[in-house]
């Protein structure tokens, strides 16, 4: 990190000594909740974060500077985190084992009942993606909102845990009917069909707090991402812009982040924070 760019700085606190890979993982955790906070436009910003012992604290220093909203959300969940302790072990190996039924389904996917996979998501890949949906409505008017989504990447892929719905492709020429238009929206709608599965750890504690992350914010696996169905805009009649209205979509997101169930950071925001962090203190600024 240059010595010379502006940075953010924090002071913080654990209950335990941070081991070489602890301070990794602490590292990695940060990274992800900067970029989920970020509030700006370019999707392509970068922050490079550093963490160094310093006396009996932990200093992470975060380049270039950040926002003071940046910096306050950034803060509300450093403080969710403080109010939330994770009351959960370290946990051994977490395993996605597959509880299909249904045979047409898992031949479709190529799935066979009881399969196993190693399920990592990395913590410092999260990120907003959302989906677009327009509602046929009277006098041509279209009713018109937006879904976002929390997507984490995984360090190993998987296969497929879902697919979805829709109608066989039009032919050249083909002029789409009204019913089809309301077909393909229902269909948008309903989302990806997934698989029926269970994530084991080996601790009945942390196997439950999965099983409820799953169901709040409805889980998908899908090959090389873990996503959760986060919250919906309704632009109702005005139009859609993607460019116009990225912050709208990015604030309602971040907005949601400190209320939800303090599962989502013992599990995926920050476990490691979650175990040990016990108080930080922002520096300067």
């Amino acid at each position: 990190m240059n010595a010379n760019k502006v940075t953010t700085k924090y002071a913080l606190t654990f209950k335990n000594e941070l081991s070489d890979a602890d301070r990794a993982a602490v590292l990695k955790e940060c990274e992800g909740m900067v970029m989920l906070t970020h509030l700006e436009r370019n999707y392509n910003t970068t922050f490079s974060l550093k963490l160094e012992e310093q006396d009996s604290t932990w200093l992470l220093s975060i380049a270039p500077e950040l926002l003071a909203v940046h910096r306050n959300t950034l803060q509300q969940l450093l403080d969710t985190l403080l109010a939330h302790p994770a009351p959960l072990p370290e946990t051994s190996e977490t395993v996605l084992q597959i509880t299909e039924t249904d045979p047409d389904l898992l031949k479709t996917l190529d799935l066979r009942m009881d399969t196993t996979f190693i399920l990592q998501p990395l913590p410092e890949s999260a990120y907003w993606t959302y989906k677009h949906t327009e509602i046929p409505g009277y006098g041509g008017l279209k009713q018109s909102h937006v879904t976002t989504y929390l997507s984490y990447k995984l360090a190993k892929p998987i296969p497929a845990m879902q697919y979805t719905m829709g109608l066989p492709p039009k032919k050249q020429g083909e002029v789409e009917s009204p019913i089809q238009e309301v077909a393909v929206s229902m269909f948008n709608m309903l989302g990806p069909i997934p698989i029926d599965y269970k994530i084991k750890t080996g601790k009945a504690a942390v196997d439950s707090l999965w099983e409820t992350l799953k169901t709040e914010q409805t889980m998908t696996i899908d090959s090389t991402l873990l996503t959760l169905r986060w919250t919906t805009v309704d632009f109702n009649l005005k139009t859609f812009s993607p460019i116009l209205d990225a912050d709208t979509l990015i604030k309602s997101s971040i907005e949601k982040l400190p209320h939800v169930s303090p599962s989502l950071y013992h599990l995926l925001l920050a476990p490691k924070l979650s175990r040990n962090l016990t108080s930080y203190k922002l520096i300067g600024n």
